[in-house]
């Protein structure tokens, strides 16, 4: 199963919204779900005044997938746990101080153990775990690199949902442990942030935590081996192991102490006591062997030379090893949250940017806008009723009959009998007879019907104030000549007028009586307001299309002017009518320049009749077909 964008954000704000009512019942808290042009995933905002979900823009045609449904299904899971768990006032001071990234990570954790600890929703755990290991999937294929402090935000977050108990795929989780390596400093500071993160209580908890973890990552670089300086280890003396790149941390700052005499191997030393300053170093030779630290205490001093001083470890790509597996690019310091690494927890998506990204949130904007299911405006009183406006229609309309045997023509689709002979199997051919008595076995022939199909036609003319007068009655006229020409061959059609104060429909929905005149004629003179043009387009081909799915459709517009949504915006609607209605559009434009909204659109010259030109653009259209 899928689903068209418009189709599943409206599934999204009716499955969010029944969210909210099991996770806050009693609390007014309505969700809305808005398409952003700035926004590259989804974010969720929520106050007084309620819960808004901000969603990317992609294409109203695309088609989403029953898995990517469900990841986003997930994800609304994960966010409506905000509202109901976190303190919005508590955040936003994180915010303010720039503990945001790491805050929400270990917010993340903490509000969806508290979703899943309520029972509220039975397979919480289950549809968040589904989620956070796709993306662990995603990450790893996109290079995450766990052991990196710039990482560290996403490193905590997928292990703080392990230990919360996640269904995370065995093989995903042993290559993220086997990446952060001991005694690093990422290493060293989950040792101690996730059992603390697994005891927050609070917004306020986890900010702490951050703040914590945000001044650890912060910390000078290591050297020697040493990830964190300011951590204590075992302390006392220890040695240096010559193991190609591992080394023991010993405590202290990582460029503590004295190194004695001893010659520096691939390995590197290890550090002196707890408190030892930088002190000097001695001169040291290129070699194999073990360098022993000196004594806590000493003081700054001026380093002796640096030539053969340091061996390095295998620290692969991107910097020099650090004896723990670690290299340069993995420590270097992360001074502000900007630095860290971000991976949404959010599904991606196929975002539109710039103008491509305005035009298709009008476009999504209107197929969830309340203009879809709007109702015709009431009929006028006595509608039936001869009027002057109708006679003339009468009369133009009797001029054209050329036109409209034309567009009958091309409407009517009768079924078709066809014979076809030479067959060794069916029905004896008499004209084959001759071939029977030489022995020939093709002698038999085949009736083949092909059935007709039927065609529903909308008329969509525009009624905003620039067509009011003579523009307003041609249009009415195309109207009533190809409704005239439908009921001719049984076929159902609708004829509406539109401009920003809604719509008018001239006769029935659907119908295949011979129209009156009348009808038309009560609508001349309601031309005013605004062109609409792409939201009214969607309402009717979307009512066609669900009032005749089995039916041939066919959408007839006859406007002055530009919509005022812009010639992208109806562009894009266009695109999308005909890519999942099927919908058969034609535009006629009086007067005005096309604009290259639609695949079969022609211009009506000033001082030429529209039923001229309009009507045989329309045939041409049919014949096409």
């Amino acid at each position: 199963m899928s689903y068209t964008y418009p189709e599943a954000l409206a599934a999204f704000e009716s499955i969010a919204g029944d969210f909210m009512k099991i996770l806050r019942p009693g609390v007014y808290s309505p969700v809305t779900v808005v398409c952003d042009t700035r926004a590259t995933t989804a974010s969720v905002a929520w106050g007084h005044w309620g819960v808004k979900i901000h969603m990317p823009v992609r294409a109203a045609a695309s088609v989403m997938t029953q898995a990517e449904f469900e990841d986003w299904v997930a994800y609304l899971l994960h966010e409506m746990g905000h509202p109901t768990h976190t303190c919005k006032a508590t955040w936003e001071n994180a915010c303010r101080v720039g503990l945001g990234r790491l805050t929400n990570a270990l917010e993340d954790v903490r509000e969806e153990k508290a979703v899943i600890a309520s029972g509220i929703v039975p397979n919480a755990k289950a549809v968040l775990s589904r989620l956070i290991s796709r993306k662990v999937v995603e990450a790893r294929a996109n290079g995450w690199k766990p052991n990196s402090r710039r990482e560290f935000g996403w490193t905590i977050c997928v292990l703080g949902r392990a230990a919360n108990g996640y269904a995370l795929d065995a093989s995903d989780m042993a290559w993220l442990k086997s990446q952060i390596k001991p005694g690093s400093t990422v290493a060293t500071i989950l040792g101690w942030a996730l059992p603390v993160l697994d005891a927050c209580q609070s917004t306020a908890d986890c900010v702490a935590l951050a703040d914590r973890i945000a001044k650890a990552l912060a910390a000078t670089a290591p050297v020697n081996g040493n990830p964190n300086p300011n951590e204590n280890g075992d302390g006392g003396d220890s040695e240096g192991e010559d193991s190609e790149g591992e080394g023991e941390q010993g405590a202290g700052e990582s460029e503590g102490g004295q190194n004695g005499d001893g010659e520096e191997g691939e390995g590197e030393g290890t550090d002196g006591p707890s408190g030892s300053q930088e002190g000097p170093q001695g001169e040291g030779e290129e070699g194999e062997g073990e360098g022993a630290d000196g004594p806590s205490g000493s003081q700054d001093a001026p380093e002796g030379p640096s030539e053969g001083n340091e061996g390095e470890s295998e620290g692969g790509k991107g910097g020099r090893g650090h004896g723990d597996g670690s290299t340069d690019a993995d420590e270097t310091p992360v001074t502000n949250e900007g630095e860290l690494s971000e991976h949404g927890l959010a599904p991606e998506s196929e975002t539109l940017t710039g103008t491509e990204a305005s035009a298709e949130k009008y476009v999504i904007d209107i197929l969830r806008d309340q203009v879809i299911k709007s109702q015709p405006k009431p009929d006028p009183v006595n509608p039936r009723r001869s009027n002057p406006n109708g006679e003339r229609l009468r009369e133009a309309a009797a001029k054209a009959s050329r036109q409209r045997a034309l567009l009958a023509r091309a409407l009517r689709a009768n079924e078709t009998d066809e014979r076809e002979g030479g067959k060794r199997a069916g029905r004896l051919d008499r004209g084959a007879l001759s071939r029977a008595v030489s022995g020939s076995r093709n002698v038999f022939q085949r009736r083949d019907i092909s059935e007709g199909f039927d065609t529903d036609v909308a008329i969509l003319l525009d009624a905003s104030g620039s067509m009011g007068g003579s523009n307003m009655f041609q249009a009415l006229q195309v109207g009533l000549i190809v409704a005239q020409a439908a009921s001719s061959v049984g076929a159902c059609c609708t004829t509406e007028t539109f401009n920003s104060s809604g719509y008018a429909r001239a006769g029935g929905l659907a119908s295949k009586r011979v129209p009156n005149p009348a009808d038309y004629g009560v609508l001349v003179n309601g031309a005013t307001g605004g062109t609409p043009l792409s939201a009214h387009m969607a309402r009717a081909a979307l009512a066609q299309a669900k009032r005749a799915g089995h039916k041939r459709r066919v959408l007839f517009v006859v406007t002055d002017g530009a919509c005022d949504y812009g010639p992208a915006t109806v562009k894009r609607m266009a695109g999308y009518l005909e890519k999942t209605c099927g919908t058969i559009l034609a535009h006629v434009s009086i007067g005005t320049s096309l604009a290259g909204a639609f695949r079969a659109e022609v211009q009506v010259p000033y001082g030429v009749e529209v039923s001229d030109v309009g009507l045989e653009h329309f045939v041409k259209v049919l014949q096409a077909l």
